[in-house]
């Protein structure tokens, strides 16, 4: 069972794996997105990387199968959930207009500096796109931080 963190967007802006990968190298020139590839007309798939080590595989889905199973799973998941923020959650994963998924991949190196590599992506999504970032038995954060928490 692998470990997931997904940025779900709710705005229409364009989000690609090559423009991520761009906004990625301002940052720090030894992040990449490779092997991307288009899977159908909604979907997109890559392997982000940090000087050359892989990070995690990424999907982007824009409306298919992916964001319609994601979106349902997120959903259940929150349903017994008694927290005030559940509601905003709620509205937020079904008016999902594409899901950023990426399954960590975490070699022989420590949590904290495996998930650190991630922060430039969901810095730039939260700033750039509308929309919020869900870790699996974490939660939901927006720019400002934890918004619901997850069991």
């Amino acid at each position: 069972m692998g470990y997931f963190i997904r940025f779900i967007q709710t705005d229409d802006e364009p989000t690609t794996l090559p423009m991520l990968a761009d906004a990625l190298r301002a940052v720090d020139p030894l992040y990449s997105i490779d092997d991307i590839a288009a899977v159908g007309g909604d979907e997109e798939t890559g392997i982000l990387r940090y000087a050359g080590v892989d990070y995690a595989a990424l999907e982007i889905d824009r409306g298919g199968e992916l964001l319609t199973d994601e979106r349902q799973e997120l959903l259940d998941d929150i349903a017994s959930s008694r927290k005030r923020r559940k509601k905003d959650v709620a509205a937020i994963l079904n008016g999902a207009t594409l899901f950023l998924v990426a399954q960590v991949l975490w070699a022989d190196r420590d949590t904290d500096e495996t998930l650190a590599k991630f922060a430039p992506l969901w810095e730039w999504l939260l700033t750039n796109r509308h929309g919020l970032v869900q870790a699996d038995g974490e939660g939901y954060y927006d720019s400002n931080g934890k918004v619901l928490a997850t069991e």
